[in-house]
């Protein structure tokens, strides 16, 4: 599968040295997916909001196509990628993998699959429900309901999924 992603970064007057080397990789504590290069996939709003809430009004978005396939970690698309975390977080909750009381998290799971089970993927895929308010109920007495705007964001640990041919700035136009 093809998908279009947005990269956000601050705007440095660097357009021309990013487009030649391609995005600039996240190597923050605060990665929720662990370090590498981040997308949002498909939807730009949310490269918008990530920029403003990050670098107020100076920020820049490049567009390109990445591949969505059996190299990537899918915990947005894939059942079974999600089952398979979900099993891993239960059992290091269960036999104690983690100090009393610290917080199990996404990237500490990633990092723990990485050094101790064997990670082939190039690339991961999550989202987030931020926004309550794009949820839709399938109605009658039962409350489950349908999410309709998740942020998506795709954390390519290497380049290899990335088109680097269609990766270029589209915002601000320069």
């Amino acid at each position: 599968m093809l998908t279009i992603g947005y990269h956000t970064l601050q705007n440095l007057d660097n357009v021309d040295e990013i487009e030649n080397s391609g995005p600039i990789k996240c190597t923050t504590k605060a990665a929720w997916l662990g370090h590498g290069y981040y997308f949002w996939d498909y939807n730009i709003h949310w490269a918008h909001n990530f920029g403003r809430s990050r670098y107020v009004d100076s920020y820049m978005i490049f567009e390109a196509e990445i591949v969505i396939n059996q190299e990537t970690y899918d915990l947005y698309g894939n059942v079974r990628h999600k089952m398979e975390f979900k099993e891993l977080w239960d059992e290091l909750k269960e036999n104690g993998h983690f100090e009393i009381g610290e917080e199990i998290t996404v990237p500490k799971l990633i990092e723990y699959l990485k050094r101790n089970v064997g990670f082939p993927y190039s690339s991961i895929r999550a989202a987030d429900t931020p926004d309550r308010e794009s949820r839709i109920s399938f109605g009658g007495q039962r409350s489950e309901y349908m999410i309709l705007n998740e942020r998506v964001q795709i954390c390519l640990i290497t380049k290899k999924n990335l088109s680097l041919q269609s990766f270029r700035v589209i915002y601000p136009d320069f």
